[in-house]
Formats: C-alpha cells, sequence, structure tokens
C-alpha cells in the first residue's frame, strides 16, 4: 500500500524501547516515532534507560492508557513476556523490533542468524583459525544476544583450534 492509504489519523500509538543509548537502538526508536508522525498517528514514546524494571513500569502505564497499539524495542523476554500477554490480553495490538515473541502481531529484526555466523566467520579469519575467544554477551534471554551467541558457537564447532 502506498503512503496515502496507510493512515493512522487518530490513532495513539504506544512505543516502549528498553534503552537508546547505542546508536541503531536511538535510531530505530527515533524512525518508529518518525513514521507513526508522518502516517498522522500521536506518539506515546517511552525509553527505559536499559532498566528491565522501569520499562515494566512503562508497558503498565501504556497498558493503562489504551493505545491504539503499541510497539515495543528489545529488551529482556524473562521480564517482558508476561506483559507483553497483558498488552495482548487486554486487546492492544502488539508489535516488536528485535524481541521474538509469541505475543507479538510481527516482529521486525535484523537476520540475527547471519550476522553471529558472519561475526564468527569473520573473527576466525582475523586470528588466522586458532586462539582463544573471550566472549563478553548480553543476557541470554534477549533474543538478539541469544541468537547470535548460539551461532558463533555452532560456526566455532568447525574450527577446534579456536575455543572459547
Amino acid at each position: 500500500a502506498s503512503a496515502e492509504e496507510l493512515s493512522l489519523k487518530g490513532k495513539r500509538i504506544g512505543v516502549s524501547a528498553i534503552g537508546t543509548d547505542h546508536y541503531w537502538d536511538l535510531m530505530a526508536f527515533k524512525g518508529i516515532q518518525d513514521r507513526v508522525k508522518e502516517l498522522g498517528g500521536e506518539v506515546i514514546a517511552l525509553d527505559a534507560g536499559r532498566k528491565d524494571q522501569q520499562q515494566i513500569a512503562q508497558l503498565q502505564t501504556l497498558i493503562a492508557q489504551k493505545p491504539d497499539a503499541i510497539i515495543e524495542q528489545l529488551g529482556n523476554l524473562e521480564v517482558l513476556n508476561p506483559w507483553l500477554q497483558k498488552i495482548r490480553d487486554a486487546g492492544i495490538p502488539l508489535f516488536t523490533v528485535d524481541t521474538a515473541t509469541p505475543h507479538a502481531i510481527n516482529n521486525t529484526t535484523s537476520n540475527n542468524y547471519n550476522i553471529g555466523a558472519e561475526i564468527a566467520l569473520q573473527m576466525v579469519a582475523d586470528m588466522g583459525g586458532k586462539g582463544n575467544v573471550l566472549v563478553f554477551n548480553g543476557f541470554y534471554s534477549v533474543p538478539v544476544c541469544k541468537i547470535r551467541y548460539d551461532q558463533l558457537k555452532y560456526v566455532l564447532t568447525s574450527f577446534p583450534d579456536v575455543k572459547i
């Protein structure tokens, strides 16, 4: 559909992000807001500052405000899933960005499987196919972190001289 056919006029859209301190997170957060406004919608934008409990409090506030939809960006599924379910239970359409959950109508995401594998392959090449790797990973309950780490481990099974 063309932009002329799409309209959020008269709609309030809640946008919840776990944080915007990384460039990609900030640009995605701004991009979501810009697109909602461009389509005529009113944005209720909330940035949790990388604090899980702050994001939960913000989701509770959004549920109480009963927006026409909520877009949730990134976060810890162990913490979020019960509240994402409550959004669905409240009849509010839920869309997510890099948060793979069965409660979302749609999850817009990068190909994290490919990203994890490509990073691992580049690292192995840079190491000359041998050496030790110390991994600093985010929470395993954050889908992006889980997928990329799992792909790293999978790729490294083909390189016995590279150890985690």
